[in-house]
Parts: C-alpha cells; structure tokens; sequence
C-alpha cells in the first residue's frame, strides 16, 4: 500500500518539475533536517514482519522516541549503566562528577572544564564525548531536550536542542537527563 507525499511541480527559481522532500527530526523548538536515507520510518499501531531489516535509526511521529544513554563517573572511574530517554530518569550520581558522555543515535558535544573548550561533535554509539578523568562543565545535544545536575546538587533548568547549552562553564556536571519530543 503506498501513500501520497506529495505532488511534483516547477516552481520559484526551479529549472523544471521536481518534488522537493525534506525530514526534520526534534521537537518544535529544535527541528532539524535529518537524512531520509538513514531513517526507517515506524508509526503508531504499525505492524512489522518478524524479517524487518533493522537501518540505523529511527523516527517515530507520534509520542517519544526512546534511546540509551551512559555517562562515566570519575570518581567510580567507570561508564555508569544505560538509562533511557523520556522515564524521568537521569545518568549519573549526584554530587559525583563524569567525564564521558555516550548517546544512541543524536549528535552532541561536551565543554571540557579542564581545557576550557567545547570538544569535537559526536554521533551515535561510535565514540562518546569527553576525556576520560577531565570533568564536564556544559553539554550541548541536537534534536533534544535535556538538563543537567551540577556536582554541587543543583539542578539546571530544561535547554532546547543546541540554541544554547546545559550546565555552567567552570562547574563540574554530575548527572544529565534527556528527552527527545
């Protein structure tokens, strides 16, 4: 069964009938476009076969998308066990600072404290952000809500995708929570 996306055209400065398809993945503040290629597209209530070819990702339309996420605690020096977005659960141990971030599928990067700059962006579960032993002081995610705990217990306030960023330059960053709308 196949569904209508849309109609093919010629308009604005096109040079000749085309249709132009976008995917934008995040909630209404953080929409970004995605590659459609990469996605396998799963609805509510759909059924999958048993031989469904597992692709990369994902993007669900209605309701939370649900990823793991793990954090490494330095003073444990060991990654925490994966929580999932969207429970109310976070990663981490309050009062204990990490300094590794590791997250299904988005893209984020993380201020090193002890550098005093912004690492290199990662995605998906090939690596993860941060040096190891170097405490987290800010954390930066595409496509997700998320908020931090500071090492000192207090809790930061939501941030919307990468408009700006989670935690306070200079204080270590204990535990993380995230959703994805």
């Amino acid at each position: 069964m196949a569904d209508l996306i849309g109609y093919m055209g010629n308009t604005g400065d096109s040079k000749g009938n085309h249709l132009h398809y976008e995917v934008y993945e995040g909630g209404s503040a953080t929409k970004y476009r995605v590659d459609p290629m990469k996605y396998t597209y799963v609805y509510p209530n759909q059924t999958l076969s048993a031989n469904t070819k597992k692709m990369s990702g994902v993007l669900y339309y209605n309701g939370e998308k649900e990823l793991k996420y793990q954090v490494y605690d330095n003073k444990l020096n060991k990654w925490l066990p994966k929580v999932k977005t969207g429970t109310g659960e976070y990663a981490g141990i309050k009062g204990s600072p990490i300094s590794g971030l590791k997250i299904e599928e988005l893209t984020y990067r993380i201020h090193d404290k002890a550098k005093g700059c912004w690492l290199p962006w990662v995605t998906g579960n090939s690596d993860y952000a941060g040096i190891l032993a170097h405490d987290i002081d800010g954390v930066q995610i595409k496509g997700a809500r998320y908020r931090v705990r500071l090492a000192n217990g207090k809790l930061l306030p939501w941030v919307n995708g990468t408009s700006d960023y989670a935690g306070i330059i200079g204080k270590s960053v204990a535990t993380i929570e995230i959703k994805i709308d």
